[in-house]
Parts: C-alpha cells; structure tokens; sequence
C-alpha cells in the first residue's frame, strides 16, 4: 500500500493506491473554519469516496464523531464505523472512519451534524485547530510531486463541490466563490441565457474566458450575481480583454447607469483595476444605487490577488467624493496640485448664492412630485448654511485655509471630510490610489458608506 501526499500552494492531496482520497486548501479552510463552530465542524471533518463506489466521513475528535452518530440516527441512515490511526493529513493520530452506502447518505448525514454540532454565538475553543493550523510549517519542507492547481481544484471538486459549505463575506459585503472547475463556452452560454430571462445583457467573449481561468480563477456565474444581481433589467455589459493579463468590463443601464467601466491589469507585477468611468443617471444620484457594486467589487480585487485599486477623479464630483470613499492622491506632488484648485475654489465662495440655487430647485421638485429630491436639497441647503456659518468665523475659516497649506496628501481626508470641502472640491481632480492591504482605506469607505445610508434611511 502506498499513500503520498502532494502539495500545490495554498492546495495538497493524498492519495491512496494512485487514487486521490483528500484534497484540502488549507489557506481558505482555516480562514473558514473560524467564523463559526459550524463552519469550524464542516472544514475538519473528511468527506470522500471509497474504491467500491460508496462514501465515508472522518472524524477527528470524538466530539464530531459523537455528532455523526447523531446525525445518522435521527436519518435513520445505515453506517458502519471503525477506529484508525492516522488522520488525512497523512500525520500518526487517531480518528473515526464512517462508511455509508451513497453520497447522497453521507451528505445529509453531513450536513445534519454540521448543523446540529454547534452554535454559531459560541466562541471557538482556544487550540482548536493548533495541532495543523500552520500545515506550511510541517510539510513545506517536503521534495513533493507537483500537480497543476487547475488539477488540484477539480479533485476538490469531484469531492465536496456539492456539499453547501457555510458561506463567507468579505468585510465590504462580497462573497467570491474560488471556481471548482475552468470556465467554458458552454458555461458562459447557459450564464447569459440565465441572465437574459432577468433582463440583462451580457457579452462575454472567448479571450475573456482564457484570461478568467488563467488569472482570477473565481465562481463567474456567482460574480455576476453578486456584484450585478441587484441592478435588475435593462443592465448591458461587455466582458473583453485587451491583452492577454487584462479584462476591460463596460456597459450601460438606460436611466440609472450612464456609462460603467472597469479594467483588470492582472500582469503578476502589478495587478490592480483601475476605475475607468461610472456615471449616473441623474434618477438615481445620491441614492446608493452603485454603492453595493463598488464596495463588494473591492471583495473580489482581494481574491483576484490584487494590490490596489486606483481612478483618475474628476468629472464634476469626482475630485470630492472618491476621496469620501477612499482613495487617496498617489503622491503628495498630486494633493499640492489638487489643493491649489481647492483654494481657488474657497476664495471664490459664494455660499448664498447656492443656498437660493438648492431652495430653487426644492420647490422645482416638490411641484413634479420627487419628493426624494426636494427631500436631497433640503438637505444641501442646510449643508450649504452650515458651511456658510464656518464662513463667517474668522478662525474656523483660517483653520480651514491652513489644510490647504499643507503638503502631506494625507490631508485630503481631513479636507473632504470639512464641511467645506463637498463645496469646494467639486471640479478638481486627482489621480487616487486605495490600497487593499492598509486598512485606512477599508475603515474609511465602510465609514462614509454607513453614514450615507443612515442620512438616506434618517
């Protein structure tokens, strides 16, 4: 008898006799397993197939084992179990085998004890887990035989891609879904057919489909869902590319979305997206309506293995609001220019004359009915006379002069964030950078988007 175990990355394997019986990414699964104790039961338990075509479960505690027993009874599932000495990590230690008669028996027994084991409101034992938290540290060291992570994450497939593994949410909502197996043409015809009976059009073409499977390697029907699931009908996109390491995604949705585009540069050197345009129609300004895609879509830079995400801001609002959400000039040479702007625009104030511009249009909006509308410049108009209070007090204005003296780029934050800056940053622009390792630029979108909402929702 022969047992190898292969590692590929973040992946390994075992296999038996030639035949692949575990397939495991630890990187993933350890992350996993410590959102819940559920989560934590599902990651460490085996699940595979016997060479006569039936199924088992290991457990290894006794804990988990005494689930299963549980689970199998309450199913009335039949199952044989015997008492082994070595766990799937090819390690001495002991562990339970349980042989049950189809996949589909093992599954609910599965996902039964899954359920059943824990709550998700107990915290997680302190240990759980130490003996492979750090499998690198064990195994990294060994001459194995290499296999393809293609390879790798289609024998995971074949194994558990079926069993409804807790789901997991990145922190600005997203939740990507690494791929079990290549995209194909086919795939994609039955993703857009599924797409189209919901009102949305997308393009998507045969280099995009080589340039998915070689660099993102995600769950491209879930993508779809979860970044454009919500914008509804009348949603047309475009997946290209423009090389062979870059996506470009572009489209529009008549009377919400002007004109959206986004470029993937997925060059190992530099991957990053960069921001091209997203505009909006006039309707739904001020509504939240791009929010949820522009927060999860940071979810999927991360699983892409991106660095960062940059823009050039500008238009007419671009140069106040991506600072509100994040970004930040990529040097302090590009604030200096930027505050310049800013400071012909503080010297040039004429406060007085949007407050009338916000009343004008208030009551504009009440005589059509949008009342939403009246609504937001009711709002601006007490923005505008807040702004004008701070005008009118010598020091609170020269405080506000001395930000725009100050060279470190990281100023722009504090400026944006004055109730002077939403007036006299509009029309300036700046080429900004959100880093996805420095949790700066995380805390302060999640913190404008939550403020937003709570004023939407007031």
């Amino acid at each position: 008898m022969t047992t190898e175990q292969i590692q590929v990355k973040s992946h390994y394997r075992t296999t038996h006799q030639g035949k692949v019986v575990f397939v495991h990414d630890y990187h993933a699964g350890h992350e996993m397993a410590h959102k819940s104790r559920a989560a934590h039961f599902v990651e460490r338990t085996g699940f595979g197939k016997n060479s006569n075509g039936s199924t088992y479960i290991r457990a290894t505690d006794d804990q988990d084992a005494d689930h299963i027993r549980r689970a199998a009874t309450i199913l009335g599932i039949p199952s044989s179990e015997e008492t082994r000495e070595a766990n799937h990590h090819g390690n001495t230690g002991r562990f339970t085998h349980f042989d049950f008669g189809s996949k589909e028996d093992s599954k609910a027994v599965m996902q039964m004890a899954a359920s059943e084991a824990y709550s998700d409101e107990e915290p997680i034992p302190k240990g759980m887990g130490a003996a492979d938290a750090d499998f690198a540290a064990i195994y990294g060291d060994l001459q194995l035989p290499e296999i393809s992570k293609a390879e790798a994450d289609a024998e995971f497939a074949m194994l558990f891609g079926d069993l409804e593994l807790p789901a997991t949410t990145g922190p600005f909502g997203g939740s990507p879904r690494p791929q079990a197996t290549p995209l194909t043409r086919n795939e994609v015809n039955r993703i857009v057919a599924d797409c189209r009976t919901r009102g949305q059009a997308f393009t998507v073409t045969d280099d995009f489909i080589s340039v998915w499977n070689a660099e993102c390697k995600q769950d491209f029907a879930h993508y779809l869902e979860d970044l454009f699931g919500d914008w509804g009908t009348g949603l047309s996109l475009t997946f290209d590319t423009s090389s062979s390491t870059r996506i470009r995604i572009s489209g529009n949705q008549p009377g919400k979305i002007t004109c959206l585009l986004r470029t993937y540069f997925l060059a190992s050197r530099d991957r990053h997206a960069h921001h091209d345009y997203l505009t909006l129609h006039d309707s739904v300004k001020g509504t939240g309506y791009a929010e949820p895609f522009l927060l999860k879509s940071m979810d999927y830079y991360k699983a892409f293995g991106m660095k960062y995400a940059d823009v050039c801001a500008a238009l007419t609002l671009g140069g106040y609001t991506w600072s509100r959400y994040g970004f930040i000039p990529q040097d302090d040479t590009m604030w200096v220019g930027q505050a310049s702007c800013i400071r012909s625009n503080f010297n040039n104030l004429n406060l007085d004359a949007k407050i009338q511009s916000y009343q004008t249009q208030e009551a504009a909006a009440r005589s059509a009915g949008n009342t939403s509308l009246a609504t937001a410049m009711v709002r601006k108009a007490d923005e505008a006379r807040r702004a004008k209070a701070v005008m009118d007090d010598p020091a609170q204005k020269a405080e506000f002069a001395a930000l725009l003296s100050n060279r470190d780029r990281w100023t722009q934050w504090k400026v944006s964030s004055h109730i002077l800056g939403q007036f006299t940053m509009p029309g300036t622009s700046f080429d900004g950078i959100f880093r996805l390792d420095d949790p700066r630029h995380q805390e302060r979108m999640l913190a404008y988007v939550a403020g937003r909402h709570s004023r939407r929702t007031a």
